[in-house]
């Protein structure tokens, strides 16, 4: 006895399993589009590492210049400026702290304020500012006496 086909059995006798050309192009353009967006938040993560990495190394060479200064800070009095390898600058404004009348003072001791702002050269993003206090006896101050 011969086997009748009709159209129904014969399309799917002759049909192939698998995807059709516009399926595996709509995957390629959503997989791309995936791929892109990974690109970029791989690549936004990476610079603010970098950024943090540069911040916490600024940060580091200001406390370095603030403890250099308040090691001897009447030899600091005044303005004072100058660059940090490898792209930093520092301003530091030392001053004597002027305290209320109230507070005793001592002639033996001297209380100093020491601004340190460090930034980057070439670059818009906000210094780094540390402030700091620092007492300082009166047998390290310089002789205003004496001549220069």
């Amino acid at each position: 006895m011969p086997i009748r086909l009709n159209a129904q059995t014969r399309h799917r006798h002759y049909s192939q399993p698998g995807f059709s050309l516009l399926e595996v192009l709509v995957a390629l353009v959503i997989a791309a589009m995936v791929c892109g967006l990974a690109f970029k938040v791989i690549g936004n993560a990476s610079r603010t590492a970098a950024t943090s990495q540069d911040y916490q190394s600024g940060l580091q060479l200001a406390d370095a210049q603030l403890a250099r200064i308040a090691l001897q800070p009447e030899k600091w009095l005044g303005q004072h400026q100058g660059t940090l390898p490898p792209h930093f600058y520092w301003q530091a404004q030392i001053s004597h702290w002027q305290s209320t009348p109230d507070q005793p003072t001592s002639p033996d001791w001297a209380l100093y304020r020491i601004d340190l702002q460090l930034g980057w050269t070439g670059r818009a993003e906000p210094p780094v500012r540390l402030s700091t206090l620092r007492l300082s006896h009166a047998s390290a101050r310089p002789d205003t006496t004496a001549a220069p």
